[in-house]
């Protein structure tokens, strides 16, 4: 059995939307800040969003933020040939 190595990942899944509304699109960021709210991700989105800096996966400018999530998970690395 190959060895393998165990991490814990905890991610801040950031959702973001088109004018519509539609077409969310989520970035992953790892290993947030600790205590991270809604607001302080909002208020960090926000030049991004305002000035069109932020395409959904169909190329529509991002305009609204959706759901904004922590995930925590169990990654596991195999290694050996």
């Amino acid at each position: 059995m190959a060895d393998s190595v165990v991490t814990n990942v905890t991610t801040l899944d950031i959702q973001m939307l088109d004018a519509d509304r539609k077409n969310a699109t989520t970035i992953k960021l790892d290993f947030p800040k600790d205590g991270v709210t809604r607001e302080q991700v909002s208020a960090a989105m926000q030049p991004a969003l305002i000035n069109g800096w932020l395409l959904t996966n169909k190329a529509d400018v991002a305009m609204y933020l959706g759901d904004i999530t922590i995930n925590q998970s169990i990654k596991t690395t195999l290694e050996g040939e």
